[in-house]
């Protein structure tokens, strides 16, 4: 699996994260409630997402800020 850091964001009732302002992953409702568990998010929290084979997403876990982005 791959992983990607990036940042949350809420807009439009829906949650998305930021990736090094290139990428911008959508996150639908259903999928955000079964990620979040116990843990809520937060916007602006840096997180890291997990993805498979076919880039659906597996986890998004705390993560530290990114520092391979070029700003």
């Amino acid at each position: 699996s791959n992983s990607l850091v990036g940042q949350l964001r809420f807009a439009d009732q829906q949650w998305q994260i930021e990736v090094c302002d290139q990428l911008m992953v959508k996150i639908d409702q259903q999928l955000a409630m079964e990620l979040q568990q116990d843990k809520p998010w937060r916007a602006g929290q840096w997180v890291e997402i997990k993805t498979g084979q076919q880039g659906q997403i597996l986890a998004v876990q705390s993560g530290k800020q990114a520092l391979q982005c070029n700003s």
